[in-house]
């Protein structure tokens, strides 16, 4: 999932999908240019590796050359866009156009959170060992004690019954 690599309305949709994601699936990664750099993901991009990028208007030149270089490397291009004009749109495999105009002067981060989360609930419904995943954590959480007691966890159960 690669980022805007500043705050902004991008990097708080790739780090939605990237927590949504990774309850329930493994190698799930946000490249964010602190933890995960754009030059350790291209060092070893594979075939079956998918780059989900966020590109909203005034179009990040970093967003834009890492989603080019990491095509060319041979990686599948997810883009999640608001104008099919973007920079990246000609190169995607998929691409996800989200209307986030408004009545306002800043864009809706509405739609593209629902987005967010249409995507991960798909991409959940169809991964092998999710409903796994989602029971080993909850068990985690248990056992590391991180909610309250009382309180519902993951997947809406007590945490402590």
């Amino acid at each position: 999932m690669s980022e805007n690599h500043l705050p902004g309305k991008s990097a708080m949709d790739a780090g939605l999908l990237s927590a949504d994601l990774s309850a329930t699936l493994s190698n799930v990664f946000l490249i964010d240019g602190h933890a995960l750099t754009p030059l350790t993901v291209l060092t070893d991009v594979r075939d079956k590796d998918l780059l989900i990028a966020f590109s909203l208007r005034r179009y990040r030149r970093e967003t834009t050359k890492l989603g080019e270089l990491f095509h060319a490397a041979g990686g599948k291009l997810v883009l999640v866009t608001d104008s099919d004009d973007a920079p990246l749109a000609p190169l995607a495999d998929a691409l996800i156009r989200v209307r986030t105009d408004s009545a306002s002067y800043a864009d809706s981060p509405t739609a593209m959170a629902a987005v967010c989360h249409l995507l991960s609930a798909l991409t959940t419904a169809s991964a092998k060992g999710a409903r796994r995943r989602l029971t080993i954590r909850d068990e985690l959480a248990t056992a590391l004690d991180l909610y309250q007691p009382g309180t519902h966890g993951p997947n809406n159960r007590e945490t402590h019954p």
